[in-house]
């Protein structure tokens, strides 16, 4: 009895091993990933570094080499005029956006809006902003985000539940 328990459990756990691995992929797979070449890019490796007319190669989201050359059968874009710099991006940011004003709060609960058009009921909810109307360059803050490495941000407006659409920034090099 023993043994049968003992193959019954054991196949069990062998048709595991041979399941599926993963879930199928909604669509037509696309197994081609070409090599994209960057021609005369002016690349900043760094705060001093320039490199005038670079030529890179990036595959799979990597940067391969930065050479002269250009790889056979590669995509070939180019950039003169373009600078290219490696940064960050700060994904949670109110970069830009003024401060948000506190407003004179009762302990009842609210049941009609103040607000003037067909808005919801909760003043919190804020779909109607726009946070590119909003945003005004703050060079001394830029330069700040600049020096830690930063590139671009992603900023919002700082108030309410539902705070509006966010807008991606790129910080200005100059």
């Amino acid at each position: 009895m023993r043994s049968i328990l003992f193959w019954f459990l054991f196949l069990a756990n062998a048709l595991s091993l041979i399941s599926q691995e993963t879930f199928p992929l909604n669509g037509a797979e696309n197994s081609v990933s070409p090599t994209y070449t960057f021609i005369n890019a002016t690349l900043h490796t760094d705060a001093s570094n320039v490199i005038e007319n670079a030529t890179f190669s990036i595959y799979k989201d990597r940067i391969q080499n930065l050479e002269s050359a250009i790889n056979p059968g590669s995509v070939v874009i180019d950039l003169k005029g373009k600078h290219v710099y490696p940064s960050f991006i700060d994904l949670y940011s109110a970069y830009g956006m003024p401060t948000a004003q506190s407003k004179e709060r009762s302990n009842r609960p609210q049941y009609e809006s103040s607000k003037q058009g067909a808005f919801g009921w909760n003043e919190a909810l804020n779909p109607e902003r726009n946070a590119g109307m909003l945003f005004k360059h703050d060079a001394k803050k830029a330069k700040v985000y600049r020096a830690q490495g930063f590139g671009a941000v992603l900023t919002h407006y700082s108030d309410g539940i539902h705070r509006g659409l966010g807008a991606l920034v790129g910080l200005r090099f100059q």
